[in-house]
This record gives structure tokens, C-alpha cells and sequence, in this order.
């Protein structure tokens, strides 16, 4: 049984349909629209979103014309989102559903069947696609029905995500899940903020009963991350007349299939500044982050001569190239932008 202070879900959604963004992927809604910006969402926020799906539904408006599509052309367009495997996920959905003459599937089986398709981006699609009685659970949700219901325990824990959940389901309207679900990740992206939030502005502040116990900034509870690890990264932006030195990333990691410059990379400071003493003082330096590591990046042109030596499997590509064609790393982008 619900507590007697439990939301008032008709003014949540009321609250929704005066005050929700204006975003793309609510337009004219589609399966597919949703399949895009759920996964371009994930890890992405809202903001960094919004011009890569513009992008990306002129260039690929439907699952034909992007199963159609190259991995490198791919790649190429989602450059600068990060997470690319999500980008190849998508190539290999629309691949997969194209080829055996499928739509996007309307059940949760199926769906999490498909390549980088897991409990909550089926959830998601089943909710905001087809109106599925399904909650959707992502961070801003957490964090709204954590403070509203005063729960103290770690919400990523399995027991607590659990709970979570049978509230919600006891609370969803009958017919409006997309709406409900929507309306509760708007309130936590824009008014129960992590920090700071702006409780005069919240269709249900006389419902928290964090608000009500002056707990706001305890709820939910937030585990310390870990420090981030870091390296030194040598880069030699090294030419050539009109080419550089680039090579495709092989390893299965983050980064497989994208295009970096050449670089040597390092645990330890003295070592790397002791190697940098032999290039000469004309360096630039930026810093990059990425999953656990925090990356002291070095950037020195060089050009090419005989006494080079590069290991590896580097090769010489072309300006015209690398703008137009290549996906290539964040840092490298970065990297480039000294030349």
C-alpha cells in the first residue's frame, strides 16, 4: 500500500505537459527516434544530445538508410559523443531488423535480444514507443522518488532499485506511462537537481519527505568515486607535405575503429618530462578525461625525417582525409586543433 504522501501524479503530469523541453526526439515520436536518443542518452547529457540526433535523422531518418550505412561513416557522424560502441550498436540493430524484414519489437524479450539493448533502454522504449506499463529507472528518477519517500539507503543497490520500483508501478496512471515516466526524469533533470534543487518549483513539494526533514542534501546518498588514475601522453603531431601520421585503433576498447595521432604514453611524470626535454620547449598542453583517467596531454609538431622511428601500425593519411571522412578520438581532435 502507497503512504497517504505519496505523489499526486495528475499534477506531475500536468506539471510535464506545461513545462517540458522542447526536444527533438518528442517530436513525431517514432520507435526508431526513441531506439536513437535512448541510446545517444546514455552517459550523454541532454544538451551535448540534441545536435548529434538533429544530425543524425537527417542522415539516417529511418532503420533502411542506416542499414545501409558503412561503420566508418557511422562513426565518423557520432564523433565527439564518446561510448562509440553505442554507435555500432545501433548500425547492427538496424542491420539485424532491415535484413530479417522486422520493425522494432514491441516486447521486452525481444528487444534486449538486439545488440546494446539492456533492461533499461527496452523499458524505455516499451514506455516512451508504445505506452508500455513499464517504469523506466535512470539516475533523475532515483533521485526524485529517493527524496520524496526520504530513502536513505544506496539507490544503485539491486534491494533498493527493487523498491524504487514497486512504488512506482503502484503509482503509474493507467494509460500514460510514457507521459509519467517522461515527467519524472524531466523533474529530476530540471527542478530536484543533484544539488541545489528548486523546490519552489516542484509540482510535488508538498509530498518530499526529504524536504519536509531538511534532508535534501543527504538524499539520495552518493558514494565517494575513485580518484581517477593518470598518464602522461606524449603527442607528435608528425608531417609529412599535406599528410600526417595516424593509425586505426585495433584493440577492442573504447575507441575501436576511431583514428588517433601518433603518441607515446606514460605512468610516470619524471619519465615522460624526461623524454619531453628532447623535443624542445615548443609544446602545448591540455588535459583529457575519459572513464577512470585523467590524461596530461603534451602536444609537439614534428616534421618528418629519416631519424624517426615509429612503432606501430602508423600510416600516412591525408588532411583532406582526416576532416572529411575519418572518426577520429576526442583527444586527438584536440590534439589537431594545435597544428
Amino acid at each position: 500500500m502507497l503512504p497517504s504522501f505519496w505523489m499526486n501524479t495528475k499534477a506531475l503530469v500536468d506539471w510535464f505537459q506545461k513545462s517540458q523541453r522542447p526536444l527533438d526526439w518528442r517530436e513525431n515520436r517514432s520507435p526508431y527516434k526513441v531506439l536513437v536518443s535512448e541510446l545517444m542518452l546514455q552517459q550523454t547529457q541532454v544538451k551535448t544530445t540534441v545536435p548529434y540526433f538533429k544530425k543524425w535523422m537527417k542522415r539516417y531518418p529511418n532503420l533502411e538508410s542506416l542499414a545501409k550505412a558503412s561503420e566508418e561513416e557511422v562513426l565518423k557522424l557520432w564523433q565527439g559523443l564518446g561510448y562509440y560502441s553505442r554507435a555500432r550498436n545501433l548500425l547492427k540493430t538496424a542491420q539485424t531488423l532491415v535484413s530479417e524484414k522486422r520493425p522494432i519489437p514491441e516486447d521486452y524479450q525481444e528487444l534486449v535480444k538486439l545488440p546494446g539493448i539492456g533492461d533499461y533502454t527496452a523499458n524505455a522504449i516499451l514506455a516512451f514507443a508504445f505506452n508500455k506499463e513499464v517504469c523506466v529507472l535512470d539516475g533523475n528518477i532515483e533521485r526524485v522518488v529517493a527524496r520524496l519517500y526520504a530513502i536513505r539507503e544506496n539507490v544503485k543497490l539491486t534491494k533498493t532499485r527493487n523498491f524504487i520500483k514497486s512504488l512506482l508501478e503502484q503509482s503509474m496512471p493507467k494509460g500514460q506511462s510514457a507521459l509519467y515516466n517522461e515527467a519524472l526524469m524531466e523533474l529530476g533533470a530540471t527542478v530536484c537537481s543533484p544539488s541545489s534543487p528548486s523546490c519552489s518549483s516542484c509540482p510535488l513539494q508538498t509530498s518530499c519527505q526529504s524536504l519536509r526533514l531538511n534532508k535534501l542534501n543527504e538524499i539520495p546518498l552518493i558514494l565517494k568515486k575513485k580518484p581517477l588514475k593518470k598518464l602522461y601522453r606524449i603527442i607528435k603531431i608528425i608531417k609529412n607535405d599535406n599528410e600526417i601520421l595516424m593509425r586505426q585503433i585495433k584493440e577492442k576498447d573504447l575507441y575501436y575503429g576511431l583514428w588517433e595521432v601518433y603518441y607515446e604514453e606514460f605512468e610516470n611524470e619524471e619519465l615522460a618530462k624526461k623524454i619531453m626535454k628532447t623535443l624542445g620547449k615548443n609544446s602545448q598542453f591540455f588535459t583529457h578525461h575519459y572513464t577512470q583517467f585523467k590524461i596530461f596531454c603534451y602536444v609537439f609538431n614534428v616534421p618528418f625525417h629519416d631519424n624517426i622511428e615509429i612503432k606501430g601500425d602508423w600510416e600516412w593519411t591525408s588532411f583532406e582525409k582526416i576532416i572529411k571522412k575519418l572518426p577520429i578520438t576526442s583527444l586527438s581532435r584536440k590534439a589537431l586543433s594545435y597544428l
